[in-house]
């Protein structure tokens, strides 16, 4: 793991802000496994001040003794268990740790305190309560509850929870973007840093694995393809690491079926051997709660339409989408051959759809800086029109001002000709002629276009774009890494 926090300037900024707020203050961080949580916290606020427990699954009753045994190993102050029967008393004694000098407790995987039971939660209301009535109530206190099952944890501040409302600040922690992705790999070239994000993506505990200093094959044989690869059995066991999901063979069979082309709810089920049933629906949910997965349907589909499934993952999707394909090629040749013979010749098709991903979080990441508009809603489009010729469009977004957002994303080496420009036109036209409101918007009014070539664009490019009469923004991949310097 890094020795410095990368990214998360923001919620480090809130977060060490708390510890300036008097009296008691409650704060919510939750995500996914090895997304940062823990490093995050105990890098924000001072050590000396900090009490950090983190709790096992085990029962809350286990937890709340060995909470005391830390307390009293962490203080040297004796603790008699008999003194602290309930979680209140408990609670009270955590709210009570180094008075009067500033003071922050984290409790992390706090959901295995509760043991399945929300009086716990009214507890630790109730000791605050009572904390915040007392003649230390204005002593900066910072009480963080963590915790890696995203939906028991995001329950904490919702309406029917006791806590509801309690929190100074929240957060859904999120793996980095492709940006972020880049500063902790390493690597020199921008292509690799695509391709990095593509392979190991943005999980932190993954991309701790990368040697900036070797090349992007020889850490994607070493750490994804090699059966003893670190990063690969971290992956192989992410659904395993992920608590509170049962019958995880299930979770690892939809993820292989969407890894090998499997797209609609029932195409999913029937590949993996499973029933389509309101059990399979909560299934794919968990998974999209966790940013395994990921659904979306054309832009401006009606909501009878099917949502189309992908993992959304990208170190999961590298892994389905080509080491469960090639795993007994692996098993049997030294991954450099493999990666030769049958990855590094797919790679490009594979980066196409991860380049598109990268084009929206640029465009989120640096709209501002590029004077650009904001976007209400990002999708895209794929089907055929009403010759039943097949049409996609890589870009079909909403600008908050109502005006449409639309064009092309190309994965290329070789600079793009204008005909890119042409095509995209043709296609809109063929679209609004076959009764899709948004491609007509698309050709009038404020409507803007976006082309983002990796390999760039010919002379003249955006000169003959732009006569048809559209603002036109052209990005290569320098376009994306603006400040990252090869």
């Amino acid at each position: 793991m890094p020795t410095e926090l990368i990214d998360r300037e923001a919620e480090s900024t809130e977060l060490g802000a708390l510890l300036d707020l008097p009296g008691p203050t409650l704060a919510l961080l939750f995500g996914r496994r090895r997304v940062g949580k823990t490093f995050l916290l105990n890098n924000v606020w001072p050590k000396a001040g900090t009490f950090y427990f983190v709790a096992a699954e085990t029962t809350p009753e286990i937890n709340r003794r060995e909470i005391l045994d830390e307390v009293e190993r962490q203080t040297g102050r004796p603790i008699r268990h008999e003194d602290f029967g309930s979680w209140r008393t408990l609670f009270r004694l955590l709210l009570e740790l180094n008075d009067p000098d500033p003071t922050v407790v984290i409790l992390d995987e706090y959901q295995y305190l509760k043991g399945g039971e929300d009086d716990v939660d009214s507890q630790l209301l109730a000791a605050l309560e009572l904390h915040r009535n007392s003649p230390r109530s204005e002593r900066p206190f910072v009480l963080a509850l963590c915790g890696s099952i995203v939906r028991e944890m995001s329950r904490l501040d919702s309406v029917n929870s006791p806590l509801h409302g309690r929190f100074k600040w929240a957060a859904h922690l999120h793996p980095f973007d492709y940006y972020d992705a880049a500063k902790m790999a390493g690597f020199s070239e921008l292509r690799d840093r695509a391709r990095a994000y593509g392979i190991f993506g943005g999980t932190p505990s993954y991309l701790a694995a990368v040697d900036g200093s070797r090349s992007l094959a020889a850490n994607v044989c070493r750490t994804v393809l090699s059966p003893r690869g670190e990063v690969r059995r971290l992956v192989e066991t992410a659904i395993e690491q992920e608590q509170g999901l049962r019958k995880t063979s299930g979770y690892r069979a939809a993820l292989v079926a969407i890894g090998r082309g499997s797209t609609t709810r029932n195409e999913i089920a029937q590949r993996a051997g499973l029933t389509n049933d309101h059990g399979f629906v909560t299934m794919l949910g968990t998974l999209e709660d966790l940013g395994y997965v990921s659904s979306a349907r054309n832009f401006a589909a009606a909501s009878n339409q099917p949502y189309r499934y992908r993992i959304g993952d990208p170190a999961l999707r590298f892994h389905y989408h080509f080491v469960t394909r090639f795993r007994a090629e692996l098993e049997t040749n030294a991954p450099e051959d493999v990666w030769e013979q049958y990855i590094e010749p797919q790679l490009p098709a594979y980066m196409g759809h991860v380049f598109e991903d990268m084009v929206r979080q640029g465009w989120l990441r640096h709209r501002s800086d590029a004077g650009l508009p904001m976007v209400a809603e990002w999708g895209r489009w794929e089907g055929s029109d009403r010759d039943g010729e097949s049409v996609e469009v890589d870009v079909v977004a909403r600008l908050t001002g109502g005006a449409m957002l639309t064009g092309a994303i190309k994965w290329n080496r070789e600079p793009v000709s204008h005909r890119l420009h042409r095509d995209h036109l043709r296609d809109l036209e063929r679209l609004a002629r076959s009764g899709f409101r948004w491609a007509h918007e698309a050709r009038e009014g404020e409507s803007r276009l976006l082309y983002v070539a990796a390999g760039g664009f010919e002379d003249g490019f955006l000169e003959r774009a732009e006569e048809d009469g559209f603002p036109v923004t052209a990005w290569t991949i320098e376009d994306l890494y603006p400040g990252q310097d090869e």
